[in-house]
């Protein structure tokens, strides 16, 4: 099992993305700038997903969403970056 880090997951390819990686078995980090629209897959997937705001232009906050990855699920094996977004890891 891998752990995944999506952005965008609220709406089209990241959401998509999300459903497929939980369905399949893996843990995944789904995030989205209104975390109430990704909420449901925590609701269907509670052992494996986390739902967390992330705004990706702002880096503080995707410091603190990297972090909590990290201590929900230890290591990130894979990172969706949706391409109309821009992402800094730490």
């Amino acid at each position: 099992m891998s752990t995944w880090f999506i952005t965008g997951c609220s709406t089209g390819l990241g959401r998509h993305f999300a459903q497929t990686v939980l369905e399949r078995g893996h843990n995944a980090v789904v995030t989205a700038r209104n975390p109430e629209k990704i909420d449901d897959f925590v609701a269907i997937y509670p052992n494996t997903a986390l739902a967390l705001a992330l705004d990706v232009t702002n880096k503080q906050q995707v410091q603190k969403t990297v972090q909590a990855a990290q201590a929900r699920f230890g290591a990130i094996d894979v990172l969706l970056n949706n391409p109309d977004t821009v992402i800094a890891l730490p």
